[in-house]
């Protein structure tokens, strides 16, 4: 399209004001399939951002090279199945979004982006990386995940300023002893691929905070454990502590070792602290489960917890973060589950789980002083999602934009209510103010739903469980405090005719926990 006359109005804005942005999302399918992108966008050199997201964009014109201005190209939620080699000319660029496409491959040119500090290539096809991307020595932040690679380029063991890598979900079965290189690596997200054998080499990559490694058919008996336990700390100490004793030795690594130690204490210390878990039958406690979220989000499990004292301020935030971080990695940014905590005491039973229309949905979400539809509350997340720089820094709903995805064509949304008709649970989106979980809360409510399985959810359960013991465990030792117990106590999910969906947990759950967290049944 280069008729005058047919210039979007959204791109003649910008071109008549000299803006520097450029939005376009949503509502332009049509005009796409009928002549595709307004070829003026490719004149306006003024711009440092362009977004064009949420269409049907399956083809990116050459004529991208000629914004070299650019700093920010955010492509994310279109169709596009290929990447022109010119993007290799926009030099200037730091951050680019290629998110939830169809790209099965990425261009050489890839490499001449040097001043490139963010890629986000996640939930795409790309089969392999270009060996390129070690040249880009200023990245500082790359996510792959939800892609089909089986293996890592070693170039890419060349971008020494890499901080933060994320390729979870791929095929990748193996990561060779150059990543020893990534110096400044700080988060290493490789769940759910296929290896066999960690590299203790990965140990030598002095600031990393943050290693997930679930779901690899790992061998080393020790590593699962590690792994289960989600306790990264512990899990790169133990590669140290394997990575020292090769050096000792002298021996030469091989590439395919199998850490395979003897079990044993993980640290003397930490045998002085453990926490008892006791788990009592299911009280007076009714849920029940309506069959019209069979279409929507089918899978329900809950269970109460009592005993964990969050009125230190720090304990308090670790009781949150640990909910992000498993988010994050275990329920694979809440497209496998979604977890949600309550107030005990704020809650009227019995609670039904139930799909509407978003419409039909009021909710006081969380932080908000007053109710909103849940299609309010999504329209406003669109709008937001729109919105950049420091106004979307101070916007409440800035985390959750990265689910819309996982609702925003949805006719019906799950919710969980209570007995005067209140929405306390909007998964995978938000919980209610209602019962917000605050440092004075001692008893609560756990939840986790998931469109994709029961054993999902029970999956995750265990995991937040886990995560919250071992929360308690290290907050004991960082006070210095006494051993513990905990009590857990089963929940009854049942159908509107009275049978039984499911009780958590039951007998086959909670199981291989760390050995300084003793489940007693009672």
């Amino acid at each position: 399209m280069d008729d005058q006359s047919d210039i979007w109005p959204e791109v003649d804005i910008a071109r008549r004001e000299h803006r520097y942005e450029l939005v376009l999302n949503g509502g332009i399918d049509c005009r796409i399939e009928k002549d595709g992108l307004d070829m003026t966008i490719f004149k306006l050199t003024n711009l440092n951002f362009l977004r064009i997201s949420h269409t049907c964009l399956t083809i990116l014109p050459d004529d991208i090279g000629h914004l070299i201005n650019l700093k920010n190209l955010l492509l994310d939620h279109n169709k596009l199945i290929s990447i022109p080699s010119t993007i290799g000319k926009l030099t200037k660029l730091k951050l680019l979004d290629l998110s939830y496409n169809n790209l099965d491959k990425l261009p050489d040119q890839m490499g001449q982006l040097l001043q490139l500090t963010d890629l986000n290539l996640i939930c795409n096809q790309l089969t392999s990386l270009p060996t390129s991307i070690g040249n880009l020595q200023s990245l500082a932040r790359m996510n792959v995940s939800s892609n089909k690679l089986n293996q890592l380029p070693d170039q890419l063991y060349q971008a020494c300023n890499l901080g933060e890598f994320r390729a979870a979900d791929n095929s990748i079965n193996n990561v060779t002893d150059n990543i020893a290189s990534l110096c400044q690596l700080k988060t290493l997200d490789l769940n759910g691929n296929k290896m066999e054998v960690i590299p203790h080499q990965i140990a030598l990559c002095s600031k990393l905070k943050e290693l997930t490694l679930m779901d690899n058919p790992i061998k080393d008996r020790k590593c699962i454990k590690l792994i289960k336990q989600n306790n990264s700390k512990l899990l790169i100490e133990y590669l140290r502590t394997i990575n020292k004793k090769e050096s000792v030795t002298k021996r030469p690594s091989q590439a395919g070792e199998v850490l395979d130690q003897p079990d044993g204490q993980v640290t003397a210390k930490s045998e002085e602290y453990c926490v008892s878990l006791d788990v009592f039958p299911a009280q007076d406690v009714t849920i029940y489960s309506s069959s019209s979220v069979v279409d929507v989000r089918s899978y329900l499990v809950c269970c109460i917890l009592k005993g964990v004292d969050l009125s230190h301020l720090d304990m308090f935030k670790r009781f949150i973060a640990v909910q992000t971080k498993l988010h994050d990695t275990i329920c694979n940014k809440r497209i496998l589950a979604t977890i949600a905590t309550h107030d005990l005491s704020k809650i009227e039973f019995p609670l039904s789980y139930e799909a509407k229309v978003p419409e039909q949905i009021s909710i006081l979400p969380l932080d908000r002083d007053c109710s909103v539809t849940a299609k309010q509350f999504v329209d406003q997340l669109v709008k937001d999602s729109n919105v950049t720089g420091q106004t979307k820094r101070k916007n409440k709903n800035s985390g959750l934009q990265k689910y819309l995805t996982l609702v925003k064509e949805s006719k019906m949304l799950a919710c969980l209510v209570d007995c005067k008709n209140s929405v306390i649970s909007l998964p995978p989106l938000v919980n209610s103010e209602k019962t917000k979980i605050s440092p004075t809360s001692n008893e609560m409510l756990l939840e986790v739903t998931s469109a994709k399985s029961l054993a999902a959810c029970k999956k995750v359960m265990d995991a937040l469980i886990e995560s919250i013991t071992e929360l308690v465990i290290e907050f004991n030792k960082d006070q210095e405090s006494a051993s513990k117990s905990l009590v857990l106590e089963q929940v009854r999910i049942g159908n509107q005719e009275g049978g039984l969906k499911v009780v958590y947990p039951s007998r086959t759950d909670l199981s291989n926990f760390r050995k300084e967290i003793f489940i007693r049944r009672n």
